[in-house]
């Protein structure tokens, strides 16, 4: 068994982002830490996602990155001479870029050193801490835990999905990532969704499928540079939401905030040229029903008209539910974690659920704000982390 100081369970974005500001500032060793993630190595699922929708350009500015330094990744962009890798006013970052980027500083890190590639299975707190359970009959003893587990991998399927039975394999949704790994996709296509994945999407296969892809969507496109005001990254916004005692009151101001299903005028406007040129049709509609036919679906859309596609593609997002629910609503059943109403994490502002078991990402958006799913909230997680970890540490001398 493992007897660690620090345990991050989950190495995408807000895992790796804590992990790079404790080993950079916390003055803890590789040894001291690990990062346990189904996946071979840092952010691979993040790179998978972002690499099959196409994504060529990060919405996010050049200072959300998982540095400590704000100005890192242009530091970066100007040492490998690629300064026309940032875009725009925001400086927005390349795909390439911020990946490269990205490995370097785990590079740094010397990631391997700390990465345990496993699934947890349980969690339970004892006199030393917690005790991490893995799958493969492992076990990992740790002072501080940190739960940085994504949302992705709970699809949100529209309500008609049912409806398709045996002939599912024609309808995959993107973050399945089993299913959407070994599926091929066959014009005419479908793309279902109004967000800036879907958009994505609809782009990448409008170039390779031109005149056979549609974007279906129920709404108009709502077009806004961020998922949400960049008020929420300080003092503007965020002064009014930690004042809010009720968790529920902050619930609803985290929905009202974001900009759900939204993408950026850079992507709304390449969608529309690529409409103008006739490689991708659009459609504002919702679907009234769908049924399986000749190796392929038929579409019926409540506006009366119906459409026969060969492949269709779930870009609708994740569920609302926590991550891990597998495992999680055991610890939270047996260890008598607080939740709000909404059912996720009621912590503290240095984001503990229960003695030294932290949480970031969407577990911690209840004391972070709207922002906490994004890289920017991966940053204020760790900003918080480090704090804590010092400060207990200078308690302790």
């Amino acid at each position: 068994m493992s007897i660690k100081k620090w345990a991050i369970i989950g190495g995408g974005l807000h895992g790796c982002t804590a992990a790079y500001y404790l080993l950079k500032k916390g003055k803890i060793r590789n040894e001291d830490l690990i990062i346990i993630d189904p996946h071979e190595r840092p952010l691979q699922r993040w790179e998978k996602l972002t690499g099959t929708i196409g994504m060529d350009y990060l919405r996010s500015p050049s200072v959300h990155h998982l540095s400590t330094d704000p100005f890192a990744l242009q530091k970066y962009a100007e040492e490998t001479d690629r300064k026309h890798h940032l875009k725009g006013r925001y400086k927005r970052p390349s795909l390439q870029l911020f990946n490269e980027h990205s490995t370097s500083l785990m590079e740094e890190i010397n990631w391997s050193k700390s990465w345990y590639q496993g699934t947890v299975e349980d969690l339970i707190r004892n006199k030393e801490g917690w005790f991490i359970s893995l799958e493969n009959g492992d076990h990992i003893q740790s002072e501080y835990i940190l739960l940085a587990m994504g949302v992705n991998d709970q699809p949100l399927y529209p309500n008609w999905y049912n409806q398709l039975h045996k002939h599912q394999e024609r309808c995959v949704h993107l973050f399945d990532e089993e299913k959407y790994g070994k599926f091929k996709a066959a014009p005419p296509i479908a793309v279902i969704g109004g967000g800036i994945s879907a958009a994505h999407l609809a782009l990448k296969f409008g170039k390779k499928y031109p005149g056979q892809v549609h974007l279906i969507k129920r709404h108009p496109f709502r077009v806004h540079d961020f998922d949400s005001d960049p008020g929420w990254l300080g003092p503007k916004y965020l002064s009014k939401f930690e004042k809010q005692k009720s968790f529920s009151d902050r619930r609803d101001m985290i929905k009202k905030a974001r900009f759900k299903g939204s993408l950026n005028r850079e992507v709304f406007l390449r969608l529309k040229r690529m409409e103008e040129e006739g490689k991708i049709q659009t459609v504002s509609s919702s679907i009234k029903e769908v049924a399986g036919r000749g190796g392929g679906v038929d579409v019926a859309f409540e506006s009366g008209k119906n459409q026969h596609f060969k492949s269709i593609v779930l870009a609708t997002g994740s569920t609302s539910e926590l991550p891990e629910k597998k495992w999680l609503h055991g610890v939270i059943s047996r260890e008598r974690l607080s939740c709000a109403e909404c059912g996720f994490p009621v912590i503290d502002e240095n984001l503990q659920w229960a003695p030294c078991l932290h949480v970031g990402g969407a577990l911690a958006e209840l004391e972070i704000g709207p922002v906490s799913r994004n890289i920017s909230g991966a940053k204020k997680v760790a900003e918080r982390l480090l704090q804590y970890h010092l400060n207990v540490n200078s308690i302790k001398a």
